[in-house]
């Protein structure tokens, strides 16, 4: 095999890019059926001991985040992003941009501005979580790797406080991490980029700190690397003199010897993990295929992966991707090895995920007893632990968490006590000793939680340890009238409800969040495909649904809607509630005492078939002042309107979008004052592809759609997924995209960018919204919780 040494720079934005290679159009992809892709859930269910009502569907999520990137013709630009974020930094700062936020008596220039964004949590409710490393000889220092929000750092056991210097990192998808525990254990790799499911999130390289965590740099090497976009695992280990650095990634497995300055590539293909064994640096095992569309095994090599052998794997269950592998520690030879393959789930599903044993150092794998440790997901979930006192005792995660003690021979579930679902990374303290020490930490969708015992029944009680930990990813919000209550819809932590404190966000649904109402005595959320509840009284209301029907796992009808669907209260008349499906429904009774008793009526048909793209309803907006005056987006960029949205049957027009993009209407929003309601701003989303800056994601009309403005000159090429307009100031726009919030005092004609990466951190920005008494204009971020910044 001819080897490739690669050495490129650049940078490269931070936003989640999320790809999944799947054609989309029509009804949407609620819950995929059972396939080698997705093991998605069929008809059978998991074990429900998470609070999670249901387990989540990654792919249907990945591939409707896929839809918001995506030109018209279904494609997404590889250097699009990265070229947005560099031409951001040439933008100028215009310090009249930002007027509303300044402090009295100041003379707007950036260092007056540097602190108007303020983080609000939640500091106790943690986020997608694939990557931990433990301090060698100090178990109160923690680093923790999340996909959405960068790494951060505990030097309390994670008891009290976490705190990050990676706010403006290049790239904030942080999937792996390794230290240099011989040498210099403040010395740590970060690589970016989660692949799960397929290129899930899009990083850009790896990144090293030489002072723990401190200050972080890009290695050139990886830097707009193609090969480097979606780094899956890295390991370390000196030899001798040698310090010997591997990678995964999805095209290949690379080694550097002189700490990440130059690399080689060893092997092709799509690798997700490798690992070196813990005595002896010089043999180390790898992984290939993610997905069953890839070459499936596991390889060993003796000389520090410079040369590899296939290991051979027998027993019944079929392959079908991911695997992880794990060395017993407490083998002095190193030859106990296990692996957990995603595997065929067998005639019902339920077995999917298999533990392989070898014990020849990974040369020979032989399948154990162990089934069904990975359902529905492990392709997307799957991490293994090995007891390092006893090689025995073998923990693996996916979307639940079993132990074995005898081997693989039987299997127990343990975590079912306060601990979150869909495991990805397993670490136990350092002076864990199987006896008077059995600390383990996992991390997963819900953060970090710790067991002081992982040998009990029950793997011990779990504790959570997101305390200060804001890497909650939102998909939107929404307030109370007077804003002293704030809540949002998550990536799997339910709708979370905020008053007053950042440490003490509760869930007031579960499952995964989406779009947020509030209004009429009621906080209404949603989980996927718009199956919509509501609380009145901000208790936990997963059992408490408003929707219209229920949707088999197998079967999407109307109004099943985008993951995250549209859904708005009428600001005239909290009695009226819309939801955007295939349809636009309509309930004139949301606030009815009995949730029995919520009806529903279709007031805009679905567009007739056969129409070009996905033709789900992708937002909705109402006209502040007049309710009769309703605009819908869709999902291909289609817009319709209504003059008369009140009626029982309101006639809608198709809006002239002759020049518009035909992609994913990401908002609308009315602008001018109340009763201006032919003033009207349209988002989109995707990325234009093969082109370069071109900016064109962002129009105005002023007569109601007859003509359109083009107002995105001067803003980056990015989808921009939130525009709202000053509720004071006509004129004054602010939005949200994939590399920050921008504002305008011109009505568009120019834009400016805010200070310290305007929310302070390098994250996806999803959606803006005001809230009264304070004003204050909130930002929901999908990897960095929610900021606010008060208008002075």
């Amino acid at each position: 095999m001819k080897k490739k040494s690669t050495s490129k720079s650049a940078s490269l934005n931070p936003r989640v890019l999320t790809v999944l290679v799947v054609a989309l159009a029509g009804a949407l992809l609620a819950f995929l059926g059972p396939s080698t892709l997705s093991k998605a859930l069929g008809n059978a269910k998991p074990p429900q001991n998470e609070r999670d009502v249901t387990h989540e569907d990654p792919a249907a999520r990945a591939a409707w985040e896929r839809l918001q990137w995506q030109d018209a013709r279904g494609r997404i630009s590889p250097e699009a992003l990265r070229a947005a974020y560099e031409y951001k930094k040439t933008m100028p700062f215009r310090p009249e941009a930002w007027a509303e936020f300044s402090p009295k008596n100041t003379t707007n220039q950036p260092e007056a501005l540097q602190s108007i964004w303020t983080s609000i949590g939640p500091g106790n409710i943690g986020g997608r979580t694939r990557s931990m490393i433990i301090h060698p000889t100090n178990s109160k220092i923690l680093w923790l790797g999340a996909v959405g929000g960068g790494v951060w750092k505990t030097t309390d056991g994670g008891e009290s406080s976490w705190s990050t210097t990676t706010d403006f990192l290049a790239n904030l998808a942080v999937n792996c991490m390794t230290m240099d525990p011989v040498n210099n254990p403040n010395v740590l790799y970060a690589g970016t980029g989660e692949p799960y499911p397929f290129f899930g999130i899009r990083g850009n390289g790896i990144f090293k700190t030489t002072d723990g965590g401190g200050t972080w740099t890009q290695l050139d090497s990886t830097t707009n690397n193609p090969d480097f976009y979606d780094v899956t695992r890295l390991a370390i280990a000196t030899v001798g003199r040698f310090q010997f650095l591997l990678a995964t990634t999805t095209t290949g497995l690379f080694r550097s010897f002189d700490g990440g300055f130059r690399w080689i590539q060893e092997k092709t293909g799509r690798y997700n993990t490798v690992v070196f064994q813990p005595n002896n640096g010089a043999n180390c095992l790898a992984a290939s295929g993610l997905t069953s569309s890839d070459s499936i095994g596991v390889f060993w090599s003796t000389d520090s992966g410079s040369t590899w052998s296939p290991s051979t794997i027998t027993g019944s269950p079929i392959l079908t991707g991911r695997i992880e592998l794990a060395y017993a520690r407490s083998d002095p030879n190193g030859q106990i090895v296990y692996a957990s393959a995603d595997t065929d789930g067998g005639p019902n599903g339920l077995d999917e995920g298999a533990l392989f044993k070898s014990t020849d150092g990974g040369r020979n794998f032989a399948a154990t007893a162990l089934r069904g440790t990975l359902f529905p997901y492990g392709w997307y979930a799957n991490t293994l632990w090995v007891d390092p006192t006893n090689p025995n005792v073998v923990v693996v995660g996916g979307p639940s968490l079993y132990r074995s003690t005898d081997g693989g021979a039987t299997k127990r579930q343990i975590a079912t006590n306060n601990n979150h679902a869909d495991h990805h990374v397993v670490i136990n303290d350092p002076n864990y000793n199987g006896t008077t020490n059995r600390i383990v930490f996992v991390g997963n969708d819900g953060g970090i939680y710790k067991t002081t015992d992982i040998l009990a029944n029950d793997g011990g009680s779990w504790k959570s340890l997101n305390h200060g930990l804001g890497i909650t990813q939102f998909y939107g919000g929404a307030a109370t009238s007077d804003g002293s209550t704030i809540i949002g819809g998550t990536q799997d932590n339910g709708t979370l409800r905020y008053q007053s404190n950042p440490e003490g966000w509760t869930r007031i649904m579960c499952g995964d969040g989406g779009m947020c109402a509030v209004g009429g005595g009621y906080f209404y959320g949603e989980i996927p495909t718009l199956q919509v509840f509501r609380s009145s009284d901000g208790s936990d209301q997963c059992f408490n649904p408003i929707y219209i029907h229920h949707f088999s796992d197998a079967a999407c009808g109307d109004p099943c809607g985008n993951w995250a669907a549209p859904l708005v209260l009428d600001p005239n008349n909290a009695n009226t509630l819309l939801a955007g499906g295939l349809s636009l429904w309509r309930s004139n009774n949301p606030n009815d005492p009995s949730p029995a008793n919520v009806s529903w009526t279709a007031i805009k048909a679905p567009i007739p078939t056969p129409t070009p793209g996905d033709v789900r309803i992708s937002a909705v907006a109402v006209a502040p002042g007049f309710s009769d005056v309703i605009w819908v987006g869709h999902n291909n960029g289609a817009l319709y309107f209504t003059t008369n949205g009140t009626a029982t049957n309101p006639s809608w027009t198709l809006v002239n979008t002759s020049g518009l993009p035909q992609t994913y209407c990401e908002s609308i929003s009315f602008g001018g004052r109340v009763g201006q309601y032919n003033n009207v701003y349209v988002a989109f989303g995707g990325l234009a592809y093969g082109q370069g800056f071109n900016a064109n994601n962002l129009w105005k009309t002023i007569n109601g759609g007859q003509t359109w403005t083009n107002i995105s000159n001067g803003l980056p090429s990015v989808p921009i997924h939130s525009i709202v307009t000053s509720t004071f100031n006509p004129g004054y726009l602010y939005i949200g995209t994939a590399v920050g919030v921008f504002a305008s005092t011109d009505d568009g004609a120019t834009w400016s960018p805010g200070i310290a990466g305007d929310v302070p951190a390098n994250v996806f920005v999803d959606q803006l919204f005001w809230t009264n008494s304070p004003r204050r204009l909130v930002a929901v971020t999908h990897g960095r919780g929610m900021f606010t910044a008060t208008a002075q």
